[in-house]
């Protein structure tokens, strides 16, 4: 397994701006994986805000409190952001493997992920396509990648890598968070989860 370890540890060795990269992940990082986890919070904070900022009403500030709030989410959280080179806005780019760890849980797959492009641009937008097709490239690269590694590992390497990822997997259904299904705020809006909201769907088909 050692020799199967040896790019990726490599990875986290390399400088970048002067800077070793942060990793790798150790023991103590694989007893609760939530990476899968951070999309699905984006969006659910995303939608929510974008919902109280559509049914204020007359109200101006109600109005103006999920702007501001939306305007400091995009600033981490936007997948568009491009930077110019004379740019010089604290806006960051998004890192898209952050979608594709929510595509990777065996529950969810890219329905989740073409459900939030849904709820957040609308199916027939040119930002639900843009997007659509920057993370299938990313998945298509993965493949790759990962195609070229394990051609390189033995037969035993690699049954030995998918036994551990199974059971990875299965502890973290064990380790789902119980999370309130309704919750109201002040104005009456039902405070609306992506997870929920995916199963639901999965429910009515």
């Amino acid at each position: 397994m050692k020799s199967n370890e040896i790019p990726y540890l490599d990875y986290f060795d390399q400088i970048v701006e002067g800077k070793k990269r942060i990793g790798p992940p150790q023991t103590s990082d694989w007893d609760a994986v939530a990476a899968h986890k951070i999309y699905n919070e984006i969006v659910t904070i995303t939608r929510n805000i974008s919902l109280v900022g559509d049914h204020s009403g007359p109200d101006e500030e109600l109005k103006y409190k999920p702007l501001t709030k939306l305007g400091k989410l995009k600033k981490y959280w936007n997948p568009f952001y491009v930077p110019k080179p004379a740019d010089r806005s604290k806006n960051c780019v998004m890192n898209k493997l952050v979608i594709v760890a929510s595509i990777f849980d065996p529950r969810k797959k890219m329905q989740f992920a073409l459900l939030c492009f849904d709820m957040l641009y609308g199916k027939d937008s040119l930002e639900y396509k843009l997007l659509h097709e920057k993370v299938l490239g990313i998945l298509r690269q993965l493949f790759d990648e990962y195609s070229t590694l394990t051609s390189k590992s033995t037969t035993s390497g690699v049954s030995n890598s998918q036994g551990k990822r199974a059971s990875s997997s299965h502890s973290q259904d064990e380790v789902k968070a119980e999370v309130c299904r309704e919750k109201t705020f002040a104005n009456g809006l039902g405070y609306e989860r992506m997870d929920n909201l995916f199963e639901e769907r999965l429910q009515q088909a």
